[in-house]
């Protein structure tokens, strides 16, 4: 009997587990040639596929000052800052990997790179 349960355990633990996909998020300078192509392709993807990269940009427009300055009274920038912008790439992350699953969002460095000529 528990040679059975401990499988069918197992066995759920897999097929909950089997449906997600964990991406590593890279420095953009640490991408190679081909997945930088691959990642502007699906920005181009998404802009002649559906609105969905349209209505990621005017969100961020439409809820910039609350969420960078405060304004509009929704409390404190520092408790919606870094979990407003972590659900965004998550949304962003989702619908590039709709296109192509071995993409995610890089980040950039911007103690590092933050000279006028960097190419981001």
């Amino acid at each position: 009997m528990k040679t059975i349960l401990v499988i069918i355990i197992l066995g759920s633990m897999f097929a909950v587990s089997a449906g997600y996909s964990q991406s590593i998020r890279k420095d953009y300078n640490e991408m190679t040639p081909d997945e930088i192509d691959a990642y502007v392709d699906v920005f181009y993807d998404l802009r002649t596929g559906d609105d969905l990269i349209d209505e990621l940009r005017q969100a961020h427009v439409n809820h910039f000052g609350s969420i960078h300055s405060g304004q509009g009274g929704c409390g404190a920038v520092e408790e919606r800052f870094l979990p407003w912008h972590r659900m965004f790439i998550d949304e962003l992350k989702q619908a590039l990997q709709a296109i192509n699953s071995g993409l995610s969002v890089p980040y950039w460095n911007w103690v590092t790179d933050d000279s006028p000529s960097d190419p981001l």
